[in-house]
């Protein structure tokens, strides 16, 4: 199994008083080969409930892919990247699945 080292970004976009927030996900995975198909899956509706390969990202060049969501806020979020399943995860540089990352939106 080759391994890639994985980097992310959460930008979080809110649209004014209502109560949803529009939330960009951004995966950077050098090494991964650009065609590769790569999968968000978290712990709500909007990522999937936990289907690794449901919500699939976009590539946007430079070894990077990205999607958006839209979040109702509050809301607490776990999530996890895939290639499409669960047995080809996410993992660190010693081959283990990551944890889950996590995020927090809250009204204000």
């Amino acid at each position: 199994m080759r391994k890639y080292f994985l980097l992310f970004f959460l930008v979080i976009v809110s649209l004014g008083f209502t109560q949803e927030v529009r939330t960009g996900f951004v995966l950077y995975a050098p090494g991964l080969p650009d065609t590769s198909s790569v999968f968000i899956a978290g712990s709500i509706p909007q990522l999937g409930n936990w289907n690794p390969s449901l919500v699939k990202m976009e590539f946007a060049g430079k070894q990077m892919w990205k999607t958006e969501v839209m979040f109702p806020k509050p809301v607490s979020v776990e999530y996890k990247y895939t290639l499409g399943s669960w047995d080809r995860e996410g993992v660190n540089a010693k081959g283990l699945p990551l944890p889950n990352f996590s995020a927090v939106i809250e009204n204000g």
